[in-house]
């Protein structure tokens, strides 16, 4: 064990089931009283920086809470955004002294005066190495560290800037409280606005999200969080407690978006699948302000009227594996990535079909031979780009152990799991759920040799009914049958299990939508056997209008791919998939539509699905020509998602490849080139431009190895085995983080090889 937690920072494994979340809070109390402490970062010297509206102070306190403060030269200047600037000190705004101020960390204060008087909100340091600050008299300011300035006017008269923040594209995005838009300036300073759906919403606090779009707070009436793409799409969440006033909000350590409730007097937790928690502030009344991530992993935040400093850490759920086996003949394998920049706490529970503590005999790959360890809940202290590996397995005539996982952690970990049969040669991979959607689809496909299974899981402590609907192909309703879930319960099976499964499914092609109960939250995962194939389909939630790319297409030469096109809206809906060759250009490909029987090569396949419709497209492949390879993206006009599985005739195996419409700044792919596994890769460039993706390489330690790049052409698309491009990762686990340019769009795919042909994909994580 101890080679293991040398490399990884092991804690004791429990054997208990633990409480979802762990929360601590601590509050340290600012010197100066009714100070007014407002904005709140890291400094370059490893302590937290604040601003104290009525001192007017600069405040600083270390992570053990010792407390420093630095006076600001102009009286009642109010000093109120902070950030730090690229020059290694910290730069300000005064809110009433219409300047933007300097200080180094050792508290000596250089001020600017803004040419434009009026009061002045946020600040942020630029791409271009400027800072970047918000005037409410309308205008957008940038100053140079050598103290010049440029402002530029906001279109929309009397809108309020407020807050400001880099964006994943390069540029600079703000609110307008008033105005009720956020807006985007270019560093060149030409301005686009977008209009928040509520009215009036009032954004106030804007941050870049984990997940490449940016995240704001509607506090001045909407009582939202909302969401925007760089396209200017925008998603609105409510927030659970009622005129709670949202302000500031920033990307937390763990992958989720943290926000203040300075009315609710709380501070909130919201996934980028939208999924809030809400967390009492001890000190009544105080207002929770902004906040940051510190140096040591946790949240820390201003207290506006409590004139307080508080301080917030602990785990959090993180996702669910649907499915968790082992045992008679199945084994299973957990992996889990701390994809942060700083230790984070790790813990799996398992839970039985019952919702009971399911106790798994765990075996860790990365350490010498061992003795099983028995464990319903294992945790572990994770270090920075660190992978933990968890196997599970058990003699072939014992009684197969069956239910679901959840991963909980107090920083940015995410990973997958991995059922297998040897015996059969059955490989699947389960992704971690992390969304929390109001609704889960399946498409299944039925039709001779194929069937379609699934396993559903409770995540919720409360028992539920699971209401489903049954369609056919043409979005006709077949079915509504319910699905009984114990508290944390599970269950799986067939759909054409004549007791368990839904028999009216026989010899039919469809979808199933599975509703959540009011309260409820589950997890849906689905399964395709195919002959001697299996493997584990893409299950669809929250699909909107953006599309998406299919990362790799094969066809010919002992390979074969089909899609699965579904309109998961209520209305009928047209989609166009296009499809490009390795060198971006287009690729007409021989299709085959077997519900119709029509026949087409094309490079563009468009058409019209009903609502609740689906649709398969085949590849006519042929074993003699020689191999094809390429992605394929796909537009549509209204909520239609899918899937690709692709097949290795060869070897009679399958694997499925989900729509990809994330757009994070990096995809990282966790890779296993160990006892006869090999790790492959597929990448594609969305963008007619080209892009220059950025490849770094770390072992299972979190060891940068290698830092490399690839160049993919305008749509282009490449694909390779690791240790074929990548010499150094034969015989080793670790991760790979292919960084997205800025601006740019591509997508990845992972795909895991066995010698003797077994073959799944593998999920690539995002950060």
């Amino acid at each position: 064990m101890r080679i293991l937690c040398v490399l990884l920072g092991c804690t004791l494994a429990a054997s208990a089931q633990q409480a979802a979340n762990t929360v601590s809070m601590i509050e340290y109390s600012v010197p100066k009283a009714a100070s007014i402490p407002s904005t709140i970062t890291t400094g370059p010297d490893g302590a937290l920086w604040f601003t104290e509206q009525h001192g007017p102070n600069i405040g600083r306190i270390t992570t053990a809470g010792v407390f420093t403060e630095f006076l600001v030269p102009t009286p009642r200047s109010d000093p109120y955004g902070l950030t730090s600037g690229p020059d290694g000190a910290l730069w300000f705004t005064e809110y009433s002294g219409n300047k933007i101020g300097r200080i180094t960390t050792a508290g000596v204060v250089t001020e600017f005066p803004v040419p434009t008087l009026g009061q002045l909100g946020g600040l942020t340091s630029g791409p271009d190495g400027a800072l970047w600050f918000a005037e409410a008299s309308g205008k957008i300011g940038r100053i140079t560290t050598a103290g010049v300035m440029t402002e530029f006017s906001v279109p929309t008269p009397s809108s309020l800037p407020s807050e400001i923040t880099s964006g994943p594209d390069g540029a600079l995005w703000f609110v307008e409280q008033t105005g009720n838009k956020i807006g985007r300036i270019t560093t060149g300073g030409v301005i686009t606005e977008f209009p928040v759906p509520t009215v009036p919403g009032g954004p106030l606090g804007i941050t870049a999200g984990p997940d490449g779009a940016l995240w704001f707070t509607e506090g001045r009436g909407g009582n939202k969080i909302g969401r925007i793409t760089t396209a200017g799409v925008i998603t609105e969440f409510p927030v659970p407690t009622l005129a709670s006033g949202p302000y500031g909000i920033i990307a937390g350590p763990d992958g989720a978006l943290w926000f203040a409730e300075q009315l609710g007097n709380k501070i909130g937790r919201i996934t980028t699948a939208g999924v809030i928690t809400e967390f009492p502030v001890p000190t009544a009344a105080s207002q929770p302000f902004e906040l940051t991530v510190g140096p040591d992993g946790a949240l820390w935040f201003t207290e506006f009227l409590g004139s307080k400093i508080g301080r917030v850490s602990g785990i959090f759920p993180v996702g669910s594996i649907g499915q968790i086996v082992s045992g008679g003949t199945w084994a299973m394998t957990l992996d889990a990535v701390n994809l942060g920049t700083t230790p984070a706490q790790v813990q799996m529970n398992f839970s039985d079909n019952n919702g009971n503590p399911l106790v798994m005999p765990l075996t860790f790959p990365q350490l010498p031979p061992a003795d099983p360890e028995l464990a319903s809940t294992l945790d572990r202290t994770l270090n920075a780009n660190a992978q933990l590996v968890m196997e599970s397995t058990g003699p072939d005539n014992a009684a197969t152990l069956i239910g679901s996982g959840q991963l909980l952690s107090s920083g940015l970990v995410s990973g997958f799991g991995i059922f297998s049969n040897p015996k059969l040669k059955w490989n699947a991979v389960v992704p971690l759920e992390t969304r929390n959607a109001s609704k889960y689809i399946l498409a299944f496909d039925n039709t001779a040799p194929l069937t379609t299974g699934v396993a559903v899981a409770s995540l919720s402590a409360q028992v539920q009914n699971v209401p489903v609907i049954i369609r056919d192909n043409t979005g006709t309703q077949i079915g509504n049958p319910t699905i009984p879930l114990s508290a944390l319960g599970h269950t799986s099976f067939m759909l054409n299990d004549p007791q368990l499964g839904f028999p009216v499914t026989n010899n039919k092609r469809g979808t199933i939508e599975f509703d959540i109960p009011p309260g409820g939250q589950i997890s849906v995962l689905g399964l395709r056997a195919n002959g001697a194939a299996l493997t584990t389909l893409p299950v669809l939630a929250n699909v909107d209008t953006s599309g998406g790319a299919i990362t790799h297409v094969a066809y010919h030469g002992g390979w074969t791919s089909v899609f699965y096109l579904v309109n998961t809206g209520n209305v009928s809906a047209q989609f166009t998939l296009s499809f490009f060759d390795e060198n971006g250009n287009a690729l007409p490909v021989p299709l085959l539509l077997p519900q119709s029987g029509t026949m087409v090569t094309t490079e563009a396949l468009t058409q019209t699905l009903a609502a609740g419709g689906m649709l398969v497209v085949n590849t006519q492949a042929q074993e003699a020509l020689a191999l094809v390879v390429g992605s394929a993206q796909l537009t549509t006009t209204g909520n239609i998602s899918g899937f690709e599985i692709f097949r290795w005739t060869t070897f009679g195996q399958e694997a499925s490849v989900p729509l990809e419409a994330r757009t994070p700044s990096s995809f990282v792919l966790v890779f296993d080139d160990t006892n006869g596994l090999t790790t492959g890769v597929a990448l594609a460039n969305l963008d007619a431009a080209a892009a220059n993706v950025t490849v770094r390489i770390y072992d299972d330690a979190g060891t940068l190895l290698q830092t490399a790049s690839i160049n993919l052409g305008s749509r282009g698309h490449t694909s390779f085995m690791l240790p074929t491009n990548y010499a150094l990762t034969a015989n080793k686990r670790g991760m790979v983080e292919f960084v997205v340019p800025p601006g740019a769009k591509i997508s990845a795919i992972g795909l895991r090889a066995r010698n003797d042909g077994t073959l799944t994909t593998i999920p690539v994580l995002t950060k």
